[in-house]
């Protein structure tokens, strides 16, 4: 059902940069706080559902504004959680287009073209719904069906040098040819890191030129500095949304005051969603 009021919408891990803009709000019409927003024919601000011949969503909205010809909105591209609409998304469909019913649900079908495309599933739950990343680069036809993503699980394992670190370890290769473009990441803390001494270990993400190009110290003893044991709340990193030439990507674990050989415990899922622009020309 159409938003009528502010929405608390859920900002998952994920971001992209720059991460807000703003448009004019068409005169007389409502967008909400945490709907989905489009342009119209005259590319002023609509909700999601409102605008005919639209094809895709610009982002998620962060101030509720009623629309006197001058006013703006601002909204945010990033991953969001959505309403799932007759709960025809499953986890069968992770990393396809959904599509906006209204400004605060999606689902599978773009009902014969009639509904303009969300972004990209990135996750399902029984109670927050869909996870959307939104993106201006998924605008072009086709780009939702082209993102890439690199994957990796780090454990306690995984983690070998004897002394604090730093310790790289690897989450894939990217094609630079033109330069890739990082629409995204999460980091799921699935078991906090444990060696059984009160000390740190912190994750930086990025590739194997700049380390910290994505995330900057995330917290994988406690999680306690993003939202504890989750899919981060991630902030924008200056790798995200822009071209890069680098081929590795990588996770760095640096502990503070003990050995990395010495953790015992932990687990951490990593996903950094691309696509190449090569895939368009």
């Amino acid at each position: 059902m159409a938003l009528s009021a502010a929405r608390d919408t859920d900002k998952s891990g994920g971001v992209v940069t720059p991460e807000t803009w703003e448009r004019i709000v068409r005169n007389g019409v409502t967008v909400y706080l945490g709907g989905m927003v489009v342009a119209d024919a005259s590319g002023h601000l609509v909700p999601a559902g409102n605008a005919n011949g639209v094809t895709q969503v610009l982002g998620c909205c962060t101030r509720t504004v009623t629309g006197d010809g001058t006013l703006t909105a601002p909204y945010k591209a990033g991953c969001f959680w959505f309403d799932n609409s007759g709960t025809s998304i499953t986890v069968a469909n992770l990393y396809q287009a959904c599509y906006a019913v209204d400004d605060e649900a999606v689902h599978l079908g773009d009902n014969m073209g009639a509904r303009c495309r969300a972004g990209v599933i990135v996750e399902i739950d029984a109670t927050l719904g869909v996870c959307v990343l939104m993106s201006p680069y998924l605008a072009p036809v086709g780009a939702a069906e082209r993102i890439q993503r690199r994957s990796a699980t780090i454990t306690a394992a995984d983690l070998t040098t004897a002394g604090v670190g730093p310790e790289s370890e690897n989450i894939g290769a990217v094609l630079p040819d033109l330069g890739v473009i990082i629409l995204g990441y999460r980091i799921r803390l699935n078991d906090a890191f444990d060696n059984g001494a009160g000390v740190s270990l912190a994750m930086e993400l990025g590739n194997t030129t700049d380390v910290d190009a994505l995330e900057d110290g995330f917290d994988c003893f406690t999680g306690s500095a993003k939202e504890g044991i989750g899919w981060s709340y991630t902030t924008p990193g200056p790798g995200i949304g822009v071209p890069t030439l680098h081929t590795q990507l990588v996770a760095t674990f640096t502990a503070g005051g003990d050995q990395l050989a010495n953790f015992t415990n932990g687990d951490v899922d990593i996903d950094v969603f691309f696509i190449n622009p090569t895939d368009f020309f």
